[in-house]
């Protein structure tokens, strides 16, 4: 019974109901005789979710404790510890230590079956190189938007650009931005309903030299191909900005201000550096049509808006509690933010009103198509971003939407990538050494508006 609703926990989680999966663990720990690993990693990821920070501190204890007593060996542990070791956040090399258990379980998983082969595994010269990208999120997504972009920028005939659509129903996917992938690509493959090994065989038999992953290990992966050593190369681009602590991945596309040698020690890939900003985007082919709206929605003197549009299950209190600051130093200031998770409301709203931010001051959205989003984005003064995992693609939303955006430096890729997108777009001034530094710049802009 208490393994059936352990499951229950899990479906929960999926459906982003983090309030029922807490209590439903809840329940399971007090029934239990002896304590589940797996139970009290998912139940510290669930009050991370809904911003429980009290709970999610003390259970993080407990899970930093388990990442150290199971790192080196074979065992696995919940899929989510990883999540909760970059909030805490744990070093970077217990981070890695997390991410490389994810890792050993694909492995395993993968064991009983022999490497593939194919043509370009056994060398010889080439004279077009085929490079693979494969993902979960082909389609009116972050990732397919930047593949209409990247398509592009692949010189002909010197490469042969092939995309393979991970996701299940990739074979009936057909909205606007995946015919617009599809164009560009010279060959496409929806492999989401084929087996592992099928895929893994029939990229090798493709040729493909360079395999990218653009997953990592979020929703929708399937590493167990790279795992099948599906081409001679493989490399990470886009993912989470953070390291997949696999062999089978030996590389990761990175750039010298997000991932400097000083802080390598928590990514076990090699860098490919790039010279400038390594996160591909292409606003104009897929929101140029929004800049005139975007503009209309500009706000006029008045109140002044923070915003921020992460997922809040990014949120860490130490964060939570400068951007109220910023919103008692500044007389009518109001902060928006995402119901996402819904769940966060309620916690959120009495966080703030405990450090004098009136309910009338808040503002939580709901969900909307992408291009309202950005929209809506206009509607503010400037964005706070989260810190121990900084906003990803959010950031460069709300950058395209001529939105300024203040950060922090962190010592990981994920918590130095907004940071790394305003120095490189000539702002330096907005990437601030500590939280302190972030409320004083939010503080400072927000007196100079007219």
């Amino acid at each position: 019974m208490l393994e059936a609703y352990g499951c229950l926990s899990t479906m929960l989680m999926v459906r982003r109901e983090y309030k029922e999966a807490a209590a439903t663990l809840e329940m399971v720990r007090s029934n239990a005789r002896t304590e589940d690993v797996d139970d009290t990693v998912k139940l510290a990821y669930a009050y991370q979710n809904i911003c429980y920070w009290r709970k999610f501190k003390e259970l993080s204890r407990s899970v930093e404790s388990i990442i150290r007593r199971t790192m080196g060996g074979n065992r696995r542990i919940a899929s989510q510890s990883t999540w909760v070791a970059e909030q805490v956040p744990f070093s970077p090399e217990l981070v890695l230590a997390a991410y490389q258990m994810k890792a050993v379980a694909v492995m395993r998983t993968m064991a009983h079956l022999k490497p593939v082969r194919g043509r370009a595994h056994d060398g010889g010269a080439i004279r077009t190189l085929t490079v693979g990208y494969a993902s979960s999120d082909f389609r009116d997504h972050p990732v397919g938007h930047a593949m209409i972009g990247v398509v592009l920028m692949h010189r002909r005939p010197d490469f042969r650009v092939v995309g393979y659509s991970l996701d299940q129903y990739s074979v009936t996917t057909n909205d606007l931005k995946t015919q617009a992938i599809r164009e560009r690509l010279d060959k496409w493959e929806g492999v989401g309903e084929l087996g592992n090994e099928v895929v893994a065989q029939g990229i090798a038999d493709e040729g493909v030299h360079i395999l990218i992953n653009m997953n990592g290990f979020t929703r929708g992966s399937r590493n167990e191909i790279w795992a099948l050593d599906a081409a001679p190369i493989s490399a990470t681009l886009i993912t989470a900005s953070v390291t997949m602590g696999a062999d089978f991945v030996p590389y990761a596309s990175a750039d010298l201000y997000s991932t400097p040698p000083q802080y390598a020690s928590g990514m076990s890939e090699k860098k490919v550096l790039h010279p400038s900003f390594h996160h591909p985007s292409d606003y104009s082919q897929s929101y140029g049509h929004l800049l005139p709206g975007m503009v209309a929605r500009v706000p006029s003197a008045g109140r002044f808006m923070f915003g921020n549009f992460n997922r809040l299950d990014k949120l860490h209190p130490a964060t939570y509690a400068v951007w109220m600051q910023a919103v008692m130093r500044v007389d009518k200031a109001g902060f928006g933010m995402l119901k996402s998770p819904p769940d966060v409301v309620e916690f959120l709203t009495n966080e703030g009103v405990a450090r004098g931010v009136l309910p009338a001051r808040m503002v939580f959205y709901d969900m909307v198509q992408k291009d309202e989003h950005l929209l809506r984005m206009s509607e503010h003064d400037i964005c706070l971003d989260t810190t121990t995992v900084n906003g990803m693609t959010t950031s460069l939303d709300v950058l395209y939407g001529a939105l300024p955006l203040v950060s922090t430096i962190g010592e990981r890729m994920n918590s130095r990538f907004a940071a790394a997108v305003v120095t490189g777009m000539g702002f330096p001034e907005l990437a601030a050494p500590s939280l302190k530094e972030m409320e004083d710049i939010a503080v400072r802009y927000a007196e100079q508006e007219p």
